[in-house]
């Protein structure tokens, strides 16, 4: 299936994902959804080729990472709440709006809420409660500390651009560095990573 996806890909492209396979994700780029890989390679090489060009506008490239971890967040947190509403479904018919729509959380399944969406149901109370009871620590405090906090400046950076602010190359390097973990722990390796262990834990919650 993997090759047949490369086909019909330029040199350039496949050059710039085994790139990024070899040095930031390692066999975990192939885990990733195919919109999301396919934005982080584009990204990747717009930046490459305007980052000599300081006064170039950076919203494209910027844009791009918001699209590939906004389809990260979503499967992750997919997971998590699947896994706290099967071991509490009254948290299910908790309410939440996007763009005047009411939704219910077990409607999350089927819509890709926005950014701030996650937050504000990380806030709910019996959500925050059952997520402090059932959530391993390790799990609980890379939510806090690293994933809702990325979250936070992706949403800065990215409202900025699409209210019309050109992007400069600091604010895409900013997220550049952070998602491909340059110099520091790949906010994105962390999204896979915890995924992984959520889809374990919903297994053996099933098995039970």
């Amino acid at each position: 299936v993997l090759y047949y996806k490369n086909i019909y890909k330029t040199q350039k492209y496949l050059d710039t994902k085994e790139t990024l396979a070899r040095y930031c994700f390692g066999k975990s780029i192939d885990t990733l959804m195919s919109d999301s890989i396919d934005a982080l390679v584009l990204a990747e090489i717009e930046y490459l080729e305007n980052k000599e060009n300081p006064l170039n506008d950076f919203s494209a490239i910027i844009m791009k990472y918001s699209k590939s971890m906004e389809r990260e967040f979503y499967a992750l947190f997919k997971v998590l709440f699947a896994y706290l509403g099967y071991n509490n479904p009254g948290i299910l018919s908790i309410g939440y709006e996007v763009q005047g729509l009411k939704y219910g959380l077990k409607d999350i399944f089927e819509h890709k809420p926005n950014l701030g969406t996650y937050n504000y149901l990380m806030k709910k109370d019996e959500i925050a409660s059952t997520f402090e009871n059932i959530v391993p620590d390790d799990i609980k405090n890379s939510f806090s500390e690293k994933i809702l906090e990325f979250m936070q400046v992706l949403k800065d950076i990215r409202n900025e651009n699409m209210h019309g602010k050109n992007a400069n190359i600091k604010e895409a390097e900013e997220l550049r560095d952070i998602i491909l973990g340059i110099g520091k722990e790949s906010i994105l390796t962390i999204c896979l990573e915890i995924k992984a262990r959520l889809n374990a834990l919903c297994k053996e919650s099933y098995n039970r």
